[in-house]
């Protein structure tokens, strides 16, 4: 056969083939996958869930902690989770929020609709938070299992409920009934002053007795920008749980059937400079007991530093001393957080 024929041949073959695959029905793509809508109403980082009305944001941290004190260093690993729930109903906006935070298995898990708070919450009388490091003041109320409602007064949030009692690890008998709580909260422009009061039933250790006491909690804070300063106090009789968050073994909230007092102050300062934010702060917590007294005060400086998006890496130094009936020991240690949010 000659080479003009085959390639004639050839070429006529693959025409006919193209036409006849012109004919069959297309193989359809799979279809692109579609873009999570977003939720500008409630935020940003909110997402729409597919198939549904409800809003979600994922957030959180990994971090690395590592303390290094006199006679040993220990480093540890750990994460917090939190999920955000949110869509617009009848009774206006409802809100699911739950999260885990440093091992603990359920840290906050609480359900909010027309200024109602159900579940585990920060305690309505928290009035600090604490530094962005690891030693602090008194937090004045950890999450616990609480119900309250907040209503709204222009500047001012108006909070009440009932929450679970704070207690030191050393009681062995605590009260049963719920401690009372209410806080205004008052924004000036760039000042912030929080006031909270608690009603709570102190029980005595070794007898059993109750009585009423209570706690006066207040914070003032002012942020002028790249600097703020904020300021705590507190006053309890018969609820030193709230002033004091030191586990001393025999200050208890009512011995020999009176109730302890004492008071909690502090200050803590920080200042912006770029990439960096450097933190001051002191604290000083008293209880009185009717033979002898627990005095802790304490010194905090931190630096924490944006080492790029979202990655900051805090070093930090305490110095705290326990002064029991005269008897002062004095703790000193360094402390690193390499922290990842997202």
């Amino acid at each position: 056969m000659k080479l003009s024929t085959l390639l004639l041949s050839s070429a006529a073959f693959v025409v006919a083939g193209s036409a006849y695959a012109a004919d069959l029905p297309a193989k359809k793509g799979a279809p692109a996958a579609k873009a999570a809508a977003g939720c500008p109403a409630f935020g940003a980082g909110f997402f729409q869930i597919p198939g549904g009305d409800n809003c979600i944001k994922f957030s959180g941290k990994v971090y690395s902690d590592t303390t290094f004190a006199a006679s040993s260093t220990t480093t540890a690993g750990t994460f917090d989770l939190y999920f955000d729930v949110r869509s617009n109903s009848d009774v206006g906006v409802v809100r699911g929020f739950a999260g885990m935070s440093a091992g603990s298995l359920v840290d906050k898990a609480y359900v909010q609709f027309g200024g109602l708070t159900a579940g585990k919450r920060d305690a309505v009388s928290k009035v600090f938070g604490g530094p962005g490091g690891n030693f602090g003041g008194a937090s004045y109320g950890n999450p616990s299992d609480s119900i309250s409602y907040d209503m709204s007064m222009g500047s001012s949030t108006l909070s009440v409920g009932l929450q679970n009692p704070g207690s030191h690890t050393s009681q062995t008998t605590v009260t049963k009934q719920p401690d009372i709580a209410a806080a205004l909260s008052v924004a000036a422009g760039a000042a912030t002053v929080k006031v909270a009061g608690v009603a709570h039933e102190a029980v005595d250790q070794s007898t059993g007795s109750k009585s009423n006491g209570y706690a006066a909690l207040g914070s003032a804070a002012f942020n002028a920008g790249s600097v703020s300063i904020l300021g705590w106090a507190g006053y309890a009789n018969g609820a030193t749980s709230y002033i004091n968050s030191a586990n001393q073994t025999g200050y208890v909230e009512r011995a020999s059937n009176n109730n302890l007092t004492g008071s909690a102050y502090g200050v803590q300062s920080t200042v912006a400079m770029g990439q960096a934010t450097l933190g001051l702060m002191y604290t000083n917590a008293t209880i009185q007991a009717a033979s002898s007294s627990y005095v802790k005060t304490g010194y905090n400086a931190w630096v924490s530093y944006a080492v790029a998006k979202n990655l900051t890496i805090t070093p930090e130094f305490w110095t705290y001393t326990d002064d029991v009936a005269s008897s002062k020991t004095t703790t000193n240690a360094a402390y690193i957080r390499i922290a990842r949010d997202f």
